[in-house]
């Protein structure tokens, strides 16, 4: 129950994309966002899931407004969890071959950061270069050390770690730029290479409505050998207007 825009994705580095939800009030504004922190060749996928306001109408106005013509593909979900959409963006929005990185981002999500994309190369390089390792799951919200307790069949956490862009679950923040390791890494903003989307693959679908999607998806890259990180980036969420 998907369905794409015709022309299907744009060959280009970086893929942005947003999952959008009755967000009327804010979408120009986290539109205004992803604008500043693209670079000139980059290409935007809007996921409308469901939608049943101007949503829609006001992204064609931005688009129109900001000379983003041909920059921007249109995806469609009906009204399906956030797991769901997220996978109708991997499926759609990248490329069976070459290397980029799609950034998935909350419709509530202002990004305020013009040097993202080189940031997000960078440190991709410096971890392959200097550590021999690859990344996986890169966000730009927090993390924590997952650990299994099989005696009661669940799921323990701890040494959580938060941007300093966050909410305040940590009491020793990460400072803009500051990168650290974590086992489990949580949206949103996030970032995958193409290389992670093709060789983990999507969202476990059985997961949605029941939100354990960021732990699932960060184990299934460590056992795929990638490690996953939390780079904090200059960015906004009002709690008021968004989960």
């Amino acid at each position: 129950d998907t369905m794409v825009s015709r022309g299907g994705p744009r060959m280009s580095k970086f893929h942005f994309s947003i999952t959008v939800h009755n967000k009327a009030d804010i979408i120009k504004d986290v539109l205004d966002g992803v604008k500043k922190s693209m670079g000139s060749e980059s290409h935007l996928f809007p996921n409308l899931d469901g939608c049943t306001d101007a949503s829609e109408q006001l992204i064609d106005e931005w688009v129109v407004e900001n000379n983003m013509q041909g920059r921007v593909t249109k995806l469609y979900t009906p009204d399906v969890h956030e797991i769901l959409s997220i996978n109708n963006i991997m499926q759609n929005a990248v490329p069976p071959e070459g290397d980029g990185y799609l950034v998935v981002l909350q419709d509530d999500v202002i990004l305020r950061d013009p040097a993202l994309e080189h940031n997000i190369e960078t440190l991709y390089r410096f971890i392959k270069e200097n550590y021999n390792l690859k990344i996986g799951n890169l966000t730009f919200r927090h993390g924590v050390v997952s650990n299994f307790d099989h005696t009661y069949q669940c799921l323990g956490q701890h040494s959580l770690i938060e941007a300093i862009t966050g909410i305040g679950f940590s009491d020793r923040p990460l400072r803009l730029g500051e990168v650290v390791e974590r086992i489990s890494t949580i949206r949103s903003p996030q970032c995958y290479s193409f290389d992670v989307i093709r060789t983990v693959g999507i969202q476990d679908p059985v997961l949605a409505p029941f939100n354990f999607d960021d732990y699932d998806y960060s184990i299934r890259c460590v056992q795929a050998g990638y490690r996953n990180f939390v780079m904090a980036v200059n960015c906004y969420s009002d709690p008021n207007k968004g989960s």
